[in-house]
């Protein structure tokens, strides 16, 4: 049986979702210096990023292994 799905591309990289998952993705790190940064120009980052995905020229940057608060390596 085919599988029918009910969200479009364009639903997926609306401005609208992509601020919601924002808003999911902040909880419990709220206090990260890069999460603090790209909140100060949240709009302009969220609309540049759905420009990127509308012209299909998003392009995610280098993997960065960081450290938890526990001094593991993630």
């Amino acid at each position: 049986m085919r599988k029918s799905f009910i969200h479009t591309y364009n639903d997926i990289i609306s401005v609208g979702n992509l601020l919601e998952g924002w808003s999911k993705f902040l909880k419990g790190k709220r206090l990260r210096n890069d999460v603090q940064k790209f909140e100060q120009n949240l709009m302009l980052n969220i609309i540049d990023l759905h420009n990127d995905l509308v012209n299909k020229t998003y392009k995610h940057s280098k993997y960065e292994a960081f450290k938890d608060g526990l001094g593991f390596k993630m």
